[in-house]
Order: C-alpha cells, then structure tokens, then sequence
C-alpha cells in the first residue's frame, strides 16, 4: 500500500456524516460501520465482506473465481457466472480477476437491481485503480463505495448516479 495515496483517500474521503444518500447512508451506519472494527484487522475486505453477507442476507453468493474455502465459510459458491446461472445477489471478486477480458460483461450480465458486487484490492496497482474508474462511468452502474481497500458497486435503477469515498 502506497502511503501516500492512502493519506490522500483520507483526505478526500468522508465519514457517515458526509453522505446525503439516505441508501449509502444506511448501508454506511448499520453494514460498514456496525460492530466490529477495522483498524487492528488485516484483510479489510473480507470484514467488508462478512459485514456485507449478514447486512444484504444474500440468497445466491458468488466468489467469481475465487477461493473455495472463503465461499464455504460464507455459504456461497465459486463460479465463472456462466450460461444457465441464476443472477446474482452478492459477488465477491479481486479487481485483478475482473481485469480478464470478458470477465466484468459476465459480472454485468448477471447483476439485477438489488446485486451487491464487492470488489478486493481497488487501489493495490495502477490497473486496479484505471480499472475501477473505468467501471465508476458504466451506464449500468449507479453507486459505487470505495473504501480504498476494497469497493461496493450497486446496479440500482432507481438511484441516482453517485460515486463516495468512505473512510473505515
């Protein structure tokens, strides 16, 4: 982690108290922020992601290419997302997995209204960082969170198009 872009995120990113969507600000206050805290833990992104699968309950939770074990802990399956699956609820994918071609088309065609993707290592490299603005400008995409060690991306119809940085 480059330090001084961290420092950076710190100063441009904003707290609960900085956020006028009533949609993120509950996602912030009772997911994000709720219970346990993240400074004394390693991996931020996969507490996001505990926090995320008891916040959202998702029926269909999918590591996209991911580890067998996290998706075993988290009652999920490991998957391409391919023909014949159903949508999406959650998704849990490394940015540098969503860096293959095709790999965010599969992730968009399977997303509904209500799908969660929640994306490891967003500012871990240069690409990481293109990569997720690249996804910021989508047209499918409404909200996107970024937590600087991990981001939420919401497909959301009825949401206004918003971008936050949230300090955790």
């Amino acid at each position: 982690m480059n330090l001084l872009r961290y420092l950076g995120f710190l100063f441009t990113s904003t707290n609960r108290h900085g956020v006028h969507s009533p949609f993120v600000y509950k996602l912030v206050t009772q997911c994000i922020h709720h219970g346990t805290r993240f400074f004394l833990q390693k991996r931020k992104s996969l507490l996001v992601l505990k926090k995320s699968v008891t916040y959202f309950k998702p029926q269909r939770l999918y590591f996209y290419e991911g580890d067998p074990q996290l998706a075993l802990k988290y009652g999920g399956t490991t998957s391409k997302l391919e023909k014949g699956n159903e949508p999406y609820d959650l998704a849990f994918v490394d940015a540098a997995t969503l860096a293959r071609p095709n790999a965010m088309d599969h992730l968009k065609a399977y997303a509904h209204n209500n799908s969660v993707l929640l994306i490891d290592s967003i500012q871990a490299t240069r690409e990481h960082r293109a990569f997720w603005e690249k996804l910021k400008i989508d047209p499918r995409v409404t909200v996107t969170v970024d937590l600087f060690f991990c981001g939420l991306v919401f497909f959301r119809k009825e949401q206004a198009k918003e971008h936050f940085k949230i300090r955790i």
